[in-house]
């Protein structure tokens, strides 16, 4: 409370004299010009068009993600930009499967090399053994 109020403080002298480090934390915000509801068409994203149409499948199997894919169809997991990339117009697919629930999730040898699936992160191939060891 002290320290809110402007009397000594405990710890010692601060980098910025004069300046308090944690003035700015409980500033009013002004609600004036804030807008209740942004003037949005119906049906249409930010930037005023309409937004692509495309198809959603959720496989269960690599089999039925297999089926679904076909000209202009783009296979979408976690961590993926693709959606972003829609949002700008830079990709439109006609249809997006979803294979987060895919086991495809696993680090296996393979021969003399390794295979990792597609849906391995990053951080769990940097820590697998046998990828440090060999690679």
């Amino acid at each position: 409370p002290a320290l809110l109020i402007g009397g000594p403080d405990e710890r010692g002298p601060r980098p910025h004299p004069g300046r308090d480090p944690r003035g700015d934390e409980r500033q009013p915000l002004p609600l004036r010009r804030l807008h209740q509801h942004r003037r949005r068409h119906r049906g249409r994203h930010a930037g005023g068009r309409p937004m692509n149409r495309f198809d959603y499948v959720r496989a269960g199997t690599v089999a039925e993600a297999v089926q679904a894919f076909g000209a202009g169809a783009r296979f979408i997991a976690g961590g993926t930009n693709l959606i972003d990339l829609m949002k700008y117009e830079v990709e439109k697919p006609g249809r997006l499967i979803d294979i987060t629930h895919l086991p495809l999730d696993r680090i296996e040898a393979h021969g003399d090399g390794l295979r990792i699936g597609a849906l391995v992160t990053n951080a769990k191939v940097a820590y697998d053994d046998r990828v440090t060891e060999r690679y």
